[in-house]
């Protein structure tokens, strides 16, 4: 049977049509116990709250079999600005598991990092179920806390960040061995 084609689409800018499928989408299909948790929706209004500056959408003959987005920031890290890629919201469709879509997706994103002058990216995961999907693009576990501020204007801290070198292996070393908290902006990713 032939491998089904994969096409990616960038949009710096969601329609509200597409806001609404990818919301739809991602209750669908990303893989989380807290899904319905009213707790767990109240933290992600404190920590998820910054839109990203891309999303990149795959699809396979007009339906959409995966979303991710992505972040450009720039961190202070030891006195000096870092250029961070965020790499969040991967998800697949169930039902296009197994196909090649995360890494697809993964790739994308590595090169908008790569354009954008990125130093490092960075993301947040289940490091024990999805460390080693991420690993075979150069990410490893952070192996200590990071910190954002949420939409209060609260610190919070998580332990569960993965880092890659992009653009800087310099500067991917010294955030790595570094000991403090790795401070990554507003909002998780």
């Amino acid at each position: 049977m032939p491998t089904e084609k994969v096409q990616l689409k960038t949009y710096s800018i969601l329609t509200n049509d597409l806001k609404l499928i990818k919301d739809k989408f991602a209750q669908e299909n990303f893989d989380i116990e807290e899904v319905n948790d009213p707790e767990w929706e109240d933290e992600l209004k404190e920590w998820y709250w910054k839109e990203p500056d891309s999303y990149i959408f795959a699809y396979i003959n007009n339906e959409i079999v995966g979303i991710a987005s992505f972040f450009k920031r720039k961190v202070k890290f030891q006195e000096n600005l870092i250029k961070m890629a965020g790499f969040g919201g991967l998800t697949v469709a169930i039902k296009h598991r197994g196909k090649g879509i995360a890494k697809k997706l993964i790739e994308e994103r590595i090169e908008l990092a790569k354009d954008w002058g990125a130093d490092i990216a960075f993301l947040n995961t289940d490091i024990n179920k999805l460390g080693n999907l991420f690993s075979k693009f150069g990410f490893v576990p952070l192996r200590r806390n990071y910190v954002f501020i949420g939409k209060s204007g609260q610190k919070h801290e998580d332990d569960s960040g993965m880092i890659a070198p992009i653009l800087s292996n310099e500067k991917f070393r010294e955030v790595l061995n570094h000991t403090e908290p790795f401070f990554i902006g507003d909002s998780n990713l």
